[in-house]
């Protein structure tokens, strides 16, 4: 499976609304009413710019290092504990969107992560300016 990051703005431009992409682009960002996009159970709760200090690029990649922190302390959970609940609520459901991405990804043969800060060449490729929590995902879903 070949798993790929784009931006909104391209998804639109190619697939039209978000209802109309198909079923492999999967958004990964925070909610956007605006553009008719929910918050997506794997967007990275830590916004660069609500956090203290950095600015800029360094804060984002502050949010994406806290994001890989979260992720991986989720997906290593193995007993769901009462005194652990909440954590443990949140990792059932992250541990089970992640299978579901993969089985998409399978059933495809490709899988592509839709986000607002990723930045890309127009062949694709990375252009590595902005750090990008869909990196993380990827790495996760065993892609590089």
């Amino acid at each position: 499976m070949t798993i790929r990051i784009t931006t909104v703005p391209r998804a639109i431009k190619e697939f039209g609304p978000p209802d109309k992409w198909p079923e492999y682009e999967v958004y990964v960002g925070r909610a956007c009413p605006r553009r008719g996009l929910k918050a997506s159970p794997l967007a990275n709760p830590y916004a660069a710019e609500s956090l203290p200090g950095d600015r800029g690029d360094d804060a984002r990649r502050r949010a994406v290092r806290l994001y890989r922190d979260r992720l991986q302390r989720l997906l290593d959970v193995r007993e769901v504990r009462p005194d652990r609940f909440p954590e443990a609520h949140d990792a059932i459901s992250m541990q089970a969107v992640i299978a579901s991405l993969r089985l998409l990804g399978s059933r495809h043969g490709r899988l592509v992560l839709v986000c607002w800060c990723f930045h890309e060449n127009e062949d694709g490729t990375w252009q590595g300016k902005r750090p990008c929590h869909a990196e993380v995902i990827r790495e996760v879903l065993g892609a590089k």
